[in-house]
C-alpha cells in the first residue's frame, strides 16, 4: 500500500539455494518485470511458485540434491535499462584474472529469454584487451564497471558474477553470485 502507484517493480526471487559455490539455480526461478503496484500480489505468488516447476525439479535432480528450497520473494524499483549486462571478476570460459563485461540494449531478460549474443569486453592489467566494434556502452561505463568488478571481487575474497543495467547515467548492481 505504501508503494508509489505509477512506479514499475521487479519481482524477484531470493532463496537459499541459489548464487551458491556448487550451483547457482540462474534462471531457474521467476522473475517478473515492469509489474504494476496492483498486479504485485499475483507477481509474488508466480514467482513463489516457480519452485514447483519442472525446470527447477529437472535442475535439482542434475545435482542430485535432496535440499529443501526456501524461497522469499524481493521487490525492487523497475530501473530503466538502457543497457543491461553481466560481469565476471575472473573469465568464465578460461579461468583467467580479468574482468569479463557482457551487455545487450534494453533489459537483461534477453540474454536468456530471446537468445541474443552479447557485446563483450575484457579488460586485464588496466586495459581493454578486446572491445566489440559498436557504442552500445561508453569507455566510461565499461572503465566503471571493470573496476567496480574488481573492487566488489576483492571485498568478497573470491570472483564474483554481478548482473547490472545502466539506465543512461548509472550503474545499478542488481544481483551477485560467488
Amino acid at each position: 500500500k505504501n508503494l508509489p502507484a505509477r512506479q514499475p517493480y521487479a519481482v524477484r526471487s531470493s532463496a537459499n539455494v541459489e548464487d551458491g559455490k556448487l550451483a547457482s539455480y540462474a534462471g531457474q526461478f521467476g522473475s517478473e518485470l515492469d509489474v504494476a503496484r496492483e498486479d504485485l500480489p499475483e507477481a509474488v505468488r508466480r514467482v513463489r511458485r516457480s519452485v514447483e516447476s519442472e525446470r527447477v525439479a529437472t535442475y535439482r535432480a542434475r545435482l542430485d540434491s535432496a535440499n529443501g528450497i526456501a524461497i522469499t520473494v524481493m521487490i525492487q524499483p523497475m530501473v530503466r535499462p538502457v543497457v543491461s549486462g553481466v560481469a565476471f571478476s575472473r573469465n568464465p570460459m578460461t579461468g583467467l584474472n580479468e574482468v569479463v563485461i557482457e551487455a545487450v540494449a534494453g533489459r537483461g531478460d534477453r540474454l536468456v529469454g530471446e537468445g541474443v549474443t552479447p557485446e563483450r569486453w575484457i579488460h586485464r592489467w588496466g586495459n581493454l584487451i578486446e572491445s566489440p566494434d559498436s557504442d552500445l556502452l561508453p569507455e566510461r561505463v565499461i572503465e566503471r564497471l571493470a573496476s567496480d568488478t574488481r573492487r566488489i571481487a576483492a571485498a568478497r575474497g573470491e570472483p564474483v558474477d554481478l548482473e547490472w543495467v545502466w539506465d543512461g547515467e548509472k550503474v545499478w548492481w542488481v544481483q551477485l553470485r560467488p
